[in-house]
């Protein structure tokens, strides 16, 4: 915790309240901002650097946002700077909005290796860690705005330990796997996930991009190259990664040797699938929501490809359709995921 009591320096103990990050930092001091964040009992809210202005201001206004730690080229900065003005001629006064930089890779790790006894205490942390009550929120994160405004999802600290055990129900354990997802958002849940409640709750150790200024961009080449650089266990993918090395047969090679080669966000074309399965691939489809965690066992023993088994952590009805065999699926709020509402 010694990186996370750093990190919280930019922050404050003060009251409780909302947070932003808005920003194009490394995987690695995003994610422990955000651990930071909720440490002081704050509430994170990661927030994608590229939403327009108006997504912005709604978003800040909708969460009653006090803070926002800002990181990045002068369009992000710039955006920043007009929410504000826009929210504040709104309301007829200044809006109160306090932005702050984050501390960077090299101030979090000046050694990049484990912190001494010595260093930690010159840390000097700014504040005590206090057991949250499991019905405050702890994160929030948003939809992706496509049928209109991005929508603030509430997270209670009782929903992120449902996170934590999301590996808890699956078929294998991940304890000590190397796990990467350099494709994946920091601000979704399946990035926030994979790098915070996995590693947490699982013990899974996690691989990311080297980190640069300015921020890589994944792409199907970077993402197979980080990937084999950190000797990963298994990762997760969109479907489009998985178009592009089905057509690289040393590619294709490559992910045969993984235990675990997931994908989600949408289908992968039949044909591709077929060449990926035969070619000793261990592809896992993946299907989760903010709103309710992961539908299925995570990682099931059985290779199904196609087919998915759904989870004894969450609870579930499936509604007869008037076509045969056509069912609605229905999740129930009285599985743990109730603690997550939409705001």
């Amino acid at each position: 915790m010694e990186h996370c009591d750093l990190a919280s320096n930019p922050i404050g103990p003060e009251h409780c309240r909302t947070v932003a990050i808005f920003s194009t930092l490394d995987p690695l001091p995003y994610i422990v901002l955000v651990q930071a964040i909720i440490y002081l009992r704050h509430v994170a809210f990661p927030l994608l650097a590229r939403n327009s202005i108006k997504a912005l201001v709604h978003l800040l206004q909708a969460t009653c946002c006090e803070q926002i730690i800002v990181a990045g080229g002068e369009p992000i900065q710039r955006a920043v700077c007009d929410a504000s003005q826009w929210i504040g001629e709104g309301v007829g006064k200044p809006y109160g909005l306090q932005v702050t930089e984050p501390l960077r890779f090299g101030a979090l790790f000046p050694k990049h290796g484990p912190v001494t006894s010595q260093e930690a205490e010159e840390m000097a942390p700014i504040a005590q860690p206090r057991r949250p009550g499991m019905s405050e929120v702890a994160l929030i994160l948003h939809s992706s705005g496509s049928t209109g405004f991005p929508k603030p999802i509430h997270i209670m600290h009782s929903a992120c330990i449902d996170w934590m055990c999301i590996p808890w129900y699956g078929g294998h354990d991940i304890c000590g796997l190397i796990v990467s997802v350099p494709s994946l958002p920091l601000f979704h849940a399946m990035g926030v996930n994979t790098y915070l409640w996995f590693t947490l709750g699982s013990g899974a150790v996690v691989g990311v991009f080297d980190p640069t200024s300015p921020l890589k961009s994944p792409s199907p080449e970077n993402v197979l190259t980080s990937l084999k650089g950190a000797k990963v266990d298994w990762t997760l993918v969109v479907p489009s990664f998985l178009e592009a090395w089905a057509n690289d047969p040393a590619a294709v090679t490559y992910l045969s040797t993984l235990k675990h080669m997931m994908y989600a966000g949408g289908p992968i074309p039949m044909g591709v699938e077929d060449k990926l399965v035969s070619t000793g691939v261990n592809l896992v489809i993946t299907y989760a929501a903010t709103e309710f965690g992961c539908l299925h066992i995570f990682l099931p023993c059985q290779r199904q490809p196609r087919w998915l088994r759904f989870s004894t952590q969450n609870s579930h009805k499936l509604l007869p359709q008037d076509n045969d065999h056509i069912y609605e699926l229905v999740m129930v709020v009285s599985c743990p995921y109730s603690h997550i509402y939409a705001g």
